[in-house]
């Protein structure tokens, strides 16, 4: 019996989402580390290809890539980890052709690099309030004719950030996941023009984005009081402490008076976290797997 057209689209959509995955085993095994200028070459590269086939792509960014060439607070990355549930199979098949010829020109980057393995972690209906939240928000992590890349709301990335520090996550937290938070938080608070962030809130958007709020979460909040009274501290065994100006019902950050205090020997460097998106294992435990 001969197979429908539709159900020969379906199944090329479904090669193309399957090519553009992260396979965790390669990612493990090469652990390319990604600078900003190796990154932007390829990003370029992929833009040159898929304006060429007169393809104007967005992408919702997560992980290591914001930190890498947006907010450079970072080194290095491992890859670029993105979804957009609107790209239809043609523009998905593009875009992986895309990053196969970016690869072909560097194999540095690894035949993961550009993956969308978020998709398997979060449900469709949240990745589409993500995608309405970042187009709003619109804070452009990469941009050519062609390729536009933006970053995930900063309040989402700042809640799977405190839910890795507080236990959750399949793997441990890193030594950067407490300045990540801080940095989230700085953005959202910066491009809201506001001074503060009530805990309820950040308890609210735990709820709208399915992560779980915990004792240990909360404790991350106020932290242990330090020796000045209205500084306390994240509480958290990390190579950073971070300091926060907060009150006692409130919290927010004064971007003057951010303190990051080493506490590490020699440079703390990213490392390499199964499933090849760094931020996002953040999200990991809930293992969500509906579509």
């Amino acid at each position: 019996m001969g197979q429908s057209l539709s159900t020969l689209r379906w199944r090329r959509s479904a090669r193309s989402l399957q090519e553009l995955a992260a396979r965790p085993a390669a990612i493990r095994d090469l652990s390319p580390n990604l600078s900003c200028e190796i990154l932007i070459s390829a990003l370029e590269n992929v833009a040159k290809y898929t304006s060429a086939k007169n393809q104007d792509i967005t992408l919702v960014v997560v992980g290591g890539i914001i930190n890498t060439i947006f907010l450079r607070s970072r080194p290095e990355t491992h890859d670029v980890d993105f979804f957009n549930d609107n790209l239809p199979p043609a523009t998905l098949r593009c875009l992986s052709k895309a990053a196969k010829s970016a690869f072909k020109r560097n194999r540095i980057l690894g035949r993961g690099w550009l993956n969308n393995h978020v998709v398997l972690f979060v449900p469709s209906h949240i990745r589409r309030i993500l995608l309405d939240e970042a187009l709003e928000q619109h804070e452009v992590v990469f941009q050519a004719p062609g390729l536009t890349l933006l970053a995930a709301p900063w309040e989402f990335l700042f809640c799977t950030k405190l839910h890795r520090l507080s236990g959750r996550g399949v793997s441990t937290a890193t030594s950067y996941d407490q300045e990540d938070a801080v940095h989230y938080l700085e953005k959202y608070i910066s491009l809201q023009s506001t001074a503060a962030v009530a805990q309820g809130t950040v308890r609210f958007w735990f709820g709208q984005y399915l992560l779980d709020w915990t004792t240990e979460t909360e404790e991350l909040l106020p932290g242990k009081r330090s020796n000045h009274s209205d500084v306390p501290s994240f509480n958290c065994a990390s190579s950073f402490t971070v300091l926060v100006e907060m009150n006692l019902y409130v919290m927010g950050i004064n971007r003057r008076l951010i303190t990051l205090q080493s506490t590490a020997t020699g440079s703390v460097r990213p490392t390499q976290v199964y499933g090849g998106s760094q931020s996002f294992n953040a999200i990991n435990p809930l293992r969500i797997l509906g579509r």
